[in-house]
């Protein structure tokens, strides 16, 4: 979509000043409206009879744009003057339109075979059901040591924001998890009411949950079941109120709500509801106005 450009000195030029000042604004209004029409249409500024009716223009206001010498009459056709140094051609817009079309194209490709490369990746390194993967071999040939991951590979608390389970942050540019690929396959436990409930505390699809917190989500409900986990995460989105949470902070809500820490174990959460800062923001005014001797009310 061209764009027309106003000059800031417009307003008090002295070809405005020209115009007759019981017309003028109306005049003014004329002028812009042209200008839009020409970029829409991509006339090089070139208005017709026709044109200057489709934008409601009265032969005086007409007139008095053109003794001002802000249209130039051309015969049976007016020109919008010096409307090519501040605007686009129509040769200029076609070419930039292809310009940009070619880029989308270009970029969907790459997007797409990305994608499929991803795909294929994860089919070559994802084993049958039911079977287990040979054990990894080095470069002699002999069977390396298994080490067996950690019984709980998350951090317990707490969680940043759109950090990852393992506490790294994803990986910029990684494909999303496609609906098939990750929430389905690899969530087997996760059912339609928690994937339900879950896509309107956050407003996002579930297929672009991070597969390690998918695998968060998916131990959660087939160790604690599904109706407890949706009550957790409607817990969770009282607490967060009208701001929705990442998928991030989701999750770690409804582990931590499932699986809470001794007392002694606890921190301070990492983010504070509305609600929670303005009655601890409360309790520091009320302090600092005792220390400095003030009124406490």
């Amino acid at each position: 979509m061209p764009w027309g450009r106003v000059d800031d000195t417009y307003y008090d030029h002295a070809k405005v000043r020209k115009l007759p000042r019981p017309i003028r604004n109306a005049a003014s209004g004329l002028y812009w409206r042209a200008i839009s029409l020409c970029n829409r249409q991509m006339t090089d500024g070139v208005l017709t009879q026709e044109d200057i009716d489709l934008i409601d223009g009265t032969p005086e206001e007409v007139q008095a744009l053109v003794r001002a010498g802000l249209l130039e009459r051309h015969g049976k056709r007016w020109q919008v003057h010096d409307y090519l140094e501040f605007n686009k051609s129509r040769a200029e817009i076609i070419a930039l339109r292809e310009k940009l079309s070619e880029a989308g194209r270009s970029g969907g490709l790459a997007s797409g075979r990305a994608r499929a490369e991803y795909a294929k990746d994860r089919a070559r390194n994802r084993a049958p059901r039911g079977a287990k993967k040979p054990p990894p071999s080095d470069a002699e040939g002999q069977a390396s040591p298994t080490v067996l991951p950690p019984s709980r590979p998350v951090p317990s608390r707490p969680v940043p924001s759109g950090a990852l389970p393992n506490g790294s942050a994803p990986t910029p540019g990684a494909p999303p998890v496609d609906d098939d690929e990750g929430a389905r396959y690899g969530m087997p436990h996760v059912d339609d009411a928690v994937r339900s409930e879950a896509e309107t505390i956050v407003g996002r699809s579930l297929s672009t949950l991070h597969g390690t917190w998918a695998g968060e989500l998916d131990r959660l409900v087939e160790q604690r079941g599904s109706g407890r986990v949706v009550a957790a995460m409607k817990r969770a989105a009282g607490r967060y109120g009208a701001d929705r949470p990442s998928w991030a902070q989701l999750v770690a809500s409804v582990r931590n709500d499932l699986e809470p820490l001794p007392a002694a174990n606890r921190q301070t959460p990492t983010v504070e509801t509305p609600a929670e800062r303005f009655a601890r923001e409360r309790e520091e005014l009320a302090a600092r106005i005792a220390r400095e001797g003030g009124p406490t009310h």
